[in-house]
């Protein structure tokens, strides 16, 4: 009888560090799609940040730069600032 009692036991212990272990789990899962998502936003305010800064310059050089040089650098930057949306 102590002997079925200690087996149950164990069996018990077992299947508790097994739940604790699936819980482990899945609070490590769950974390790391909150950091992923949180990665992202900070991507896409850095990139709008990004795209605000270049077409601002674009705008400056635009009006101070003249001649085909000025459209040069328009061109070089307007092709970064439309790299950044795609990104």
């Amino acid at each position: 009888m102590i002997v079925l009692e200690e087996k149950i036991w164990e069996d018990y212990q077992k299947e508790i560090q097994k739940i604790s272990a699936r819980s482990l789990g899945i609070a490590m899962t769950q974390d790391k799609v909150t950091k992923c998502k949180k990665a992202k936003q900070a991507a896409e305010v850095e990139a709008s940040t990004a795209k605000k800064a270049v077409s601002s310059a674009t705008t400056g050089l635009e009006k101070a730069v003249k001649g085909r040089f000025g459209k040069k650098v328009t061109a070089a930057f307007s092709k970064k600032s439309r790299m950044l949306v795609s990104f």
